[in-house]
């Protein structure tokens, strides 16, 4: 009877998070209707020690006590499989979609085995038998990686954004020498950034993005008119793909202002608005890969051969 709980239990857990309330009541109403059908059909049977289902013979205490328990679980089961599977495809968070479908073939599994007990009782089927142990075992494990999905997109994530600090950090550390001010900590080596950060490790990455945009904006002052135009001519001379061509002109450019600024050179008389241009873009994770690729032209050969 222990088991027509925990059922009831999975069944009013999986419903909580849904805005429907007869899910909830219907699996509390059915759990104490059929532990009283099942206290009764205790009764009511003949005096018995253990209650099983053997192999050869007839269950104990009664084939009406099996059934009434098997379909318990067989219905608990089968709501809990297709709740499931139903706001799996709902969702827009892939996590909790992956969880839900994880955690609904788990459910089948063992409705599966469950289904299985009714046809031995009922038709004294035992063909099934020796598969039961192999599907509670998966039943198990789907549960269990149901239950690790958020953890598991959580490191992906965590190493995702690791990846992108790591990739920032040169092009961040020349800028902020230039213009130190945008920085909310002074530089430090690049795995003591990344193992100790100074912000909450899930700003890291946008606090360099924002100290990068205005690190870039503010050396717009010491961009000299010719410079995009000559940058642009370098790196069509210098050839790569087309996709990296405008990140590796921006590249040039704010290496070429760095430079201005820190030798002490007097800003434009007019500010350009080149890198302006071309930082407007969509959303962070937009910008976050232009500046990814925006970090590797600033470091290549080709930028660091520019000299206007």
């Amino acid at each position: 009877m222990i088991g027509v709980v925990s059922a009831g239990a999975v069944l009013y857990f999986v419903g909580a998070p849904t805005s429907s309330s007869r899910l909830k009541i219907g699996s509390c109403i059915t759990v104490g209707m059929t532990m009283a059908a099942l206290v009764t059909l205790e009764i009511l049977a003949p005096p018995h020690r253990e209650h099983g289902v053997p192999a050869v013979g007839d269950a104990t205490p009664s084939v009406a006590y099996w059934v009434t328990l098997i379909s318990a679980h067989l219905l608990a089961n089968t709501v809990c499989f297709l709740v499931c599977w139903h706001y799996s495809r709902r969702t827009e968070s892939r996590s909790l979609a992956a969880s839900l479908r994880l955690f609904g073939l788990g459910t089948a599994l063992a409705g599966l085995f469950w289904l299985a007990y009714l046809l031995q009782v009922t038709v004294s089927s035992t063909w099934a038998l020796p598969y039961l142990p192999l599907l509670m075992n998966l039943h198990g494990l789907l549960r269990a990686a149901a239950i690790l999905v958020p953890t598991f997109f959580t490191l992906r994530r965590l190493v995702a954004e690791v990846a992108v600090a790591w990739h920032l950090w040169p092009l961040w550390r020349d800028l902020v020498r230039a213009v130190p001010h945008v920085a909310l900590t002074k530089p430090r080596a690049r795995l003591v950034e990344l193992l100790w950060p100074p912000v909450p490790r899930e700003l890291l990455v946008y606090r360099k993005v924002i100290e990068i945009r205005d690190a870039i904006l503010i050396l717009n002052e010491y961009i000299e008119p010719e410079v995009p135009n000559l940058a642009r001519s370098h790196v069509a001379v210098a050839g790569g793909p087309a996709s990296g061509r405008e990140a590796a002109v921006l590249a040039c450019v704010i290496m070429e202002a760095c430079r201005f600024k820190v030798a002490g050179r007097p800003q434009q008389q007019q500010q350009s608005s080149y890198s302006t241009s071309v930082l407007e873009s969509g959303d962070l994770e937009d910008e976050k890969r232009f500046l990814v690729a925006l970090a590797h032209a600033y470091g290549s050969a080709s930028t660091r051969t520019f000299k206007p």
